[in-house]
């Protein structure tokens, strides 16, 4: 129970470190210190390479070609791998999300595909993630010989926010200061699976959840879904009142940021924007991270 708990607790802070990060910044902003002038520096490299030495704690780096927030290869978070409890408790970290798992058998072991699109705090966002297991109870994430190629599109009302491509575990892309409902969204991924029967196998997963020749189609050994509406059951959780209370702060949330960093282009200068105003605040954060990176270590 004490590892559950504590594995609980490193899932479900994946993308909520970076969010906290900036929640809290804003909510305090009446603090802001006056009469001092930012210079912006249009995410140059020293921008970039300061905030990923900042949050090199928290499993993410920053993509400065598409400016978001993406999960790192060796990020802390492979060592939990995944639970049906932590999309469960995602609502209650402010995570309205839509999760399609895709479950079958390969290889002697059972795997998951599971993808992700919503509201993440401040940020919104999509995943896949890969991961296998013994028992289908607790999976653990794919070894680096089990990884796949993966890539999504990840739209808003016919606008491309997000393209991501790569071989990886756990695919992610996150913009900040963006809010979303799921509903909203729509991912295009693909696969690219090792050999036909590892293919086949997930065809038929995705099959028996619901999809068909209008929102899943197939070359050789590459798959690709269009993910909108879910198929799969969501937690209850998602229609509550609490939730779509969640939801107005995140709304409320993202409205703030980008009023008071409206008169900055890019993402790192509304960033450095902040966190020249109030250093405090962020520095607080920032030791938080640093704290998780010490408890991975």
């Amino acid at each position: 129970m004490e590892l559950l708990l504590k594995e609980m607790l490193y899932v479900l802070l994946l993308s909520v470190i970076i969010i906290v990060l900036f929640v809290l910044i804003i909510r305090r902003f009446v603090y802001i210190r006056r009469g001092r002038k930012f210079y912006p520096e249009y995410n140059s490299m020293a921008q970039v390479e300061s905030i990923n030495k900042e949050i090199a704690g928290s499993g993410f780096e920053f993509e400065p070609k598409q400016e978001i927030f993406i999960s790192k290869h060796n990020a802390w978070q492979r060592k939990f791998g995944y639970r049906n409890i932590y999309d469960e408790m995602a609502e209650s970290f402010g995570m309205i999300i839509d999760s399609e798992p895709v479950k079958f058998d390969y290889g002697g072991k059972k795997w998951l595909i599971e993808f992700w699109k919503g509201q993440y705090g401040i940020t919104t966002g999509a995943e896949i993630g890969v991961y296998t297991s013994k028992d289908g109870r607790h999976y653990d994430s794919a070894r680096e010989d089990e990884e796949l190629f993966m890539s999504f599109i990840l739209i808003k009302n016919r606008d491309v926010l997000i393209r991501r491509h790569d071989t990886h575990w756990w695919l992610t892309g996150f913009m900040l200061g963006e809010y979303s409902k799921p509903a909203e969204l729509t991912m295009i991924a693909e696969i690219v699976f090792p050999d036909g029967q590892m293919c086949i196998q997930f065809i038929n997963a995705l099959r028996k959840l619901g999809y068909n020749r209008r929102n899943m189609s197939v070359f050789r050994n590459t798959v690709r879904i269009r993910f909108e509406k879910p198929f799969t059951r969501q937690s209850d959780s998602k229609k509550s009142i609490r939730s779509r209370f969640k939801m107005k702060i995140n709304k409320k949330n993202c409205k703030i940021f980008r009023r008071y960093t409206r008169r900055y282009k890019y993402t790192l200068d509304k960033i450095g924007y902040i966190k020249y105003r109030a250093p405090h605040l962020y520095g607080i954060c920032v030791q938080t991270l640093g704290i998780w990176k010490k408890i991975n270590g």
